[in-house]
């Protein structure tokens, strides 16, 4: 199975996937900024937005904290 999706491993096949669908969610969040305009949060305050996306978002809370830096 893991050749039909050419993919070597089962960590690759992993990797790859955990890495689409993170794009596939970044994505969907910048489609919404773009869908409101600007996020005013993140013009006023881009660092303090940022820091609190990264560190308190489900999808980023997986991540090592240097990984998230």
């Amino acid at each position: 199975m893991l050749k039909e999706k050419q993919r070597t491993s089962l960590a690759e096949f992993v990797s790859f996937s955990y890495l689409a669908s993170l794009d596939l969610f970044i994505n969907a969040n910048m489609q919404e900024d773009f869908e409101c305009c600007v996020n005013l949060d993140v013009a006023e305050q881009p660092n303090q937005w940022t820091t609190q996306f990264v560190t308190n978002n489900a999808a980023f809370r997986i991540w090592l904290a240097a990984d998230q830096l």
